[in-house]
């Protein structure tokens, strides 16, 4: 019985470890929780908001750049995965598993130039006088 509970608790920890990990990882590829809502409050709140924002606007180009790097090693994966793909024979497991695969690597490119994009445009906007 001791030996599930202990086997449990280092479940636990690592489970917890693998959420603070990703936590910390968003936080780093996407800085928007550094931004204030300027849609919202007093049209004096709304200025101060938006002011804030332009000053934060700095963070923004050293995330736009870990964005290109995370879509290019995707790319890379892409490529390489075809690779593989055309090297395998027709009616095989790991060609579907290669298939989905290359799937995964193109949604992830396209979710990272998605956010790209996204990020892109705060920066522009933010560039701009009101």
């Amino acid at each position: 019985m001791s030996s599930l509970v202990a086997a449990l608790r280092s479940a636990a920890a690592v489970l917890r470890w693998i959420w603070l990990f990703s936590w910390a990882l968003w936080r780093w590829l996407v800085p928007l929780w550094r931004f204030r809502d300027a849609s919202r409050g007093t049209p004096e709140q709304r200025v101060a908001n938006y002011r804030y924002n332009r000053e934060q606007r700095g963070y923004l180009l050293p995330c736009l750049r870990r964005w290109i790097v995370v879509g290019g090693l995707l790319l890379v994966v892409l490529g390489q995965l075809e690779q593989h793909l055309a090297a395998q024979p027709l009616d095989t497991a790991w060609r579907s598993f290669t298939l989905t695969m290359i799937a995964s690597a193109g949604v992830g490119f396209s979710v990272a130039v998605v956010i790209f994009l996204v990020l892109l445009v705060c920066w522009v906007w933010l560039a701009q006088d009101p």
